[in-house]
């Protein structure tokens, strides 16, 4: 049976009541669930609780019945050049789906789009409500966290200690199950943008322990590649953690 999961701002003890926020409790109206009815909440951090939907004066809260902490066996770090604007939500939602523990996206020497549209509010809030959606759908515990950088540099000023880092190249480089390898619980992926990385963005990457990966596979579109290579690093790290 598929569990309904709603993502609170935080979870309290056993036996507590957890409100739901307004998009949640209106989802749930969707769903036709009643006072009652059995539910998962999680913080997005991590935490999980089975709870029983209850309704007083017209707000929806869960009364929690049992804590879960759900965690996951890898730290993938997916480092993205700013792709173009309708690539950008189809990466985000797949890379969720595939397991990203943070999507970190950077003005590439060779992205079309600026920056500060980026930064707007509504569109940040977009996105993170696609993270949000995605990561529920999914049942996963954890939403990736976002964030927008001004170069590959800062991007990846702050790695996970003894993190693997792989750019991904279409056409050049290492086998990337080899750069993925073994022996890290984290791994970073760097793609660069529709016309890929430039050799400066390649020098500040190998400078960092970086090493340039291809995958036998077809050329792939940004958003597509961002899930696989995703999806490869998360299963290699969860090899490591068994």
């Amino acid at each position: 049976m598929t569990e309904r999961r709603f993502r609170v701002e935080a979870l309290g003890e056993v036996g507590e009541r957890v409100p739901l926020a307004d998009a949640a409790a209106r989802h749930a109206s969707v769903l036709r669930l009643r006072a009652g009815d059995e539910v998962v909440l999680f913080d997005g951090r991590g935490g999980e609780a089975l709870a029983s939907l209850e309704d007083e004066a017209g707000e929806l809260s869960g009364r929690l019945l049992e804590r879960r902490q759900a965690r996951e066996p890898w730290h993938v770090v997916l480092i993205v050049g700013m792709p173009k604007a309708s690539a950008l939500e189809e990466l985000l939602r797949g890379a969720t789906e595939a397991g990203a523990s943070e999507v970190r996206l950077f003005g590439a020497a060779r992205s079309v789009v600026r920056l500060d549209e980026l930064r707007a509010p509504k569109k940040l809030e977009r996105w993170r409500r696609i993270l949000d959606e995605a990561s529920r759908q999914s049942e996963r515990a954890i939403v990736p966290t976002l964030s927008i950088h001004t170069s590959l540099a800062q991007a990846i000023a702050v790695l996970p200690e003894g993190a693997r880092v792989a750019a991904l190249d279409a056409r050049e480089g290492r086998d990337l199950a080899e750069v993925l390898g073994a022996g890290a619980l984290a791994r970073v992926i760097v793609i660069g943008p529709e016309g890929g990385l430039d050799d400066e963005e390649l020098g500040v990457l190998e400078a960092r322990g970086g090493a340039r990966a291809r995958a036998p596979l077809p050329v792939l579109r940004v958003e597509t590649a961002a899930v696989v290579a995703t999806a490869l690093a998360a299963m290699a790290c969860s090899r490591v953690s068994r």
